[in-house]
């Protein structure tokens, strides 16, 4: 199959599902382009993404001459309503091209079909829903919701009409993406369940662990965003030392907004000692931190515009590595654990139940391995990635017959 991947931004370090997918597909033989609005940072590229030499597939909407009509361009693509305007736009700059990489062009004054136009994220299956109504590609539009632009219950975000009539099929993440899609009007008829991608192969752990252990380490990865609820997190690590388990240390990778508010928080409740904020990691620093772990803790919560965790990859990449996992009881992260087995769901924002579980390990110390063990084999059973790529591969042969 000739394959359109549409993208935000291509890679991005928190979206590591979208290259292991790609990936996927160029194994099974299928012939794949990427098109992305942003490029990602170099240092955070993934091994098969270099590997996969992915960058050599990928064509970005930029204009690489003639830096003052970079606006004019921006501009259009801001309002996608505006899109019609870029073959007008063009012919009147001169400019060949909009999408450009290392000579790699895309025409807008040709005709490019594709057998599958995979879109990842509402507003790009737009994109793509008015780049086929202006005859610029053709092919069957399938979009993949994941937490960003959709998965806000109260809000608009994520309304998108052409799409929502338009689009052939529609890919969710989790029940909860579902619940949210429809309520904004997609057709559930049209959406199918396959979990985002992750390489559970890449996602062992190399030497075994013993216990107990004199210090146990606590982990969480994610965006530094309201709807992470890492502040709960550390509020947990607060309430742990008033109770006087200082055997502990907890590692945060990820970058984001609330930084500020959460490196106030430990210095003013004096845990520099205990929490550590490490920023942002490519993939393979997040496996050796997720390898020196023991807990997994994931606070989310229903931030108040209404989001909260569609899936939550990091979910399944932990219990992989055979870490036992405490995750809010919200959103996609319900589906995610095996509650009771391979670790405990909590009540939102109750950041003295979070610190009572992860008490409970660390007065169990016997019991991590088994935890971790029924995780692996918990995810393994349920977001095995070649069952789910193969979902993906019947989504698209369910698209081409209708």
């Amino acid at each position: 199959m000739k394959i359109a991947v549409f993208c935000g931004k291509f890679p991005s370090v928190s979206e590591t599902f979208v290259v292991e997918e790609i990936c996927q597909l160029l194994d099974d033989g299928n012939d794949v382009i990427i098109f992305s609005k942003e490029k990602g940072g170099n240092d955070f590229t993934s091994a098969k993404f270099n590997q996969y030499k992915l960058q050599e597939r990928t064509i970005y909407f930029t204009l690489n001459r003639r830096k003052t009509l970079k606006g004019v361009v921006e501009s259009v693509f801001t309002n996608l309503n505006n899109i019609s305007k870029i073959p007008k736009l063009i012919n009147r700059i001169g400019v060949r091209s909009l999408f450009s990489n290392r000579g790699q062009s895309f025409s807008f004054h040709e005709h490019h079909h594709f057998d599958i136009i995979h879109c990842h994220f509402a507003v790009m299956g737009d994109l793509a829903v008015k780049l086929r109504q202006r005859k610029i590609i053709s092919g069957k539009i399938i979009t993949t919701f994941h937490g960003s632009g959709l998965v806000t219950l109260n809000s608009k975000k994520g309304i998108y009409p052409h799409l929502i009539k338009e689009g052939d099929l529609f890919i969710s993440n989790s029940a909860f993406t579902t619940q949210v899609a429809v309520s904004k009007g997609y057709s559930e008829n049209k959406i199918f369940y396959v979990p985002a991608q992750f390489d559970s192969n890449k996602f062992i752990r190399s030497k075994p662990r013993f216990y107990p252990k004199e210090k146990i380490t606590i982990i969480s990865i994610g965006r530094l965003v309201p709807f992470k609820g890492f502040y709960y997190g550390v509020h947990a690590i607060k309430n742990l030392l008033l109770k006087g388990h200082t055997n502990i240390e907890y590692r945060i990778i990820g970058e984001g907004p609330t930084r500020a508010e959460l490196e106030k928080e430990i210095q003013e409740y004096d845990l520099e000692e205990y929490v550590t904020l490490l920023g942002q990691q490519t993939s393979e620093i997040v496996k050796e931190e997720l390898e020196k772990a023991d807990i997994y803790i994931m606070p989310g919560i229903i931030d108040d515009n209404g989001r909260a965790e569609a899936q939550g990859v990091v979910l399944q990449e932990a219990q992989a590595m055979e870490l036992p996992v405490i995750a809010s009881r919200v959103g996609g992260m319900v589906q995610g654990i095996n509650d009771g087995k391979s670790g405990f769901l909590v009540s939102q924002k109750d950041e003295v139940e979070l610190a009572e579980k992860i008490i409970w390990f660390l007065e169990h110390q016997d019991r991590i391995k088994e935890f971790g063990q029924n995780g692996r084999a918990f995810v393994l059973e349920n977001f095995n990635s070649k069952k789910n790529f193969e979902k993906l591969l019947g989504c698209y042969r369910h698209t081409l017959n209708k």
